[in-house]
């Protein structure tokens, strides 16, 4: 007794003395002679059956969530979930991104066609311009020689000079007149051709400057495509880990245009 006292020194002698027990055995109804004490570990020590039910039945769960519309919250409180049931999805955001990819993904494809061309300068083209002002040089070369020729001519005969000099004189004026036309030939064949290659440059300057547009408008769109499809990979549907309940649905705040949002469920453990 006194070792149950030291013991337990808060337990009264009576509940001492009623927690000492004696087995009896099945067979002779005989009192064991030792009796069986109990300590402060089995006095207050609990089943493992009482145990759990001591324990909570359920507990919570919180999920935080990014929306576009208050719509796109799919639960509402005291609505019963199951696991994989979805808790809140940006429908209309992710539409609206859908179709914004459909209309650069058009434009991508319209940029990339082959530029339209004018009809360029060809090198036939140059040949033949050439070709006319070296024709027209020849010419003005061949009429200045005959003037030359007929000026330094004449004749040793005073009599036939006398004769022949009016038929001179106007042959002479002839060459001088088809010498001036030659020379109008080479000027405006000359014109033809600087005028062709200024416009080949233009042509030219044109296209490569197109060509850069084209150049930035793709790799623009491409920047904007690829936004586009990140934003549509970070819209993902939400939806319950558990089987349970929603104890609560609160929207805690608003940033920009989204809104953030906290889904409480109640699971059963």
């Amino acid at each position: 007794m006194r070792i149950l006292l030291d013991s337990f020194p808060f337990l009264s002698v009576g509940l001492l003395i009623a927690a000492v027990t004696f087995h009896t055995g099945p067979s002779n109804g005989l009192a064991d002679s030792k009796p069986k004490i109990l300590t402060r570990g089995n006095i207050f020590s609990l089943s493992p059956t009482q145990a759990q039910k001591t324990e909570s039945a359920s507990f919570l769960h919180t999920i935080q969530i990014t929306v576009t519309h208050i719509e796109d919250i799919k639960v509402k409180e005291k609505q019963q979930v199951k696991k994989g049931d979805i808790i809140s999805d940006r429908i209309s955001e992710r539409s609206s991104l859908l179709t914004k990819k459909r209309q650069l993904e058009i434009a991508m494809a319209k940029a990339s066609l082959p530029l339209t061309k004018t009809e360029p300068i060809t090198k036939s083209q140059f040949q033949q311009e050439r070709m006319a002002l070296h024709k027209a040089q020849s010419e003005l070369t061949r009429v200045t020689q005959q003037i030359d020729h007929y000026q330094g001519f004449a004749f040793k005969d005073p009599q036939l000079s006398e004769i022949l000099e009016p038929e001179k004189v106007k042959e002479l004026a002839a060459l001088k007149e088809k010498q001036i036309l030659a020379t109008v030939a080479v000027k405006e064949a000359l014109a033809r051709l600087n005028a062709a290659q200024i416009q080949h440059s233009l042509q030219l300057t044109t296209y490569q400057t197109n060509l850069s547009k084209q150049k930035y408008e793709l790799e623009s769109l491409r920047s904007q495509l690829q936004e586009v499809n990140e934003q549509i990979q970070e819209i993902v549907a939400v939806r319950s880990p558990y089987d349970g309940s929603v104890y609560r649905v609160k929207i805690l705040g608003q940033n920009d245009r989204n809104l953030t949002a906290e889904i409480v469920l109640t699971v059963k453990r």
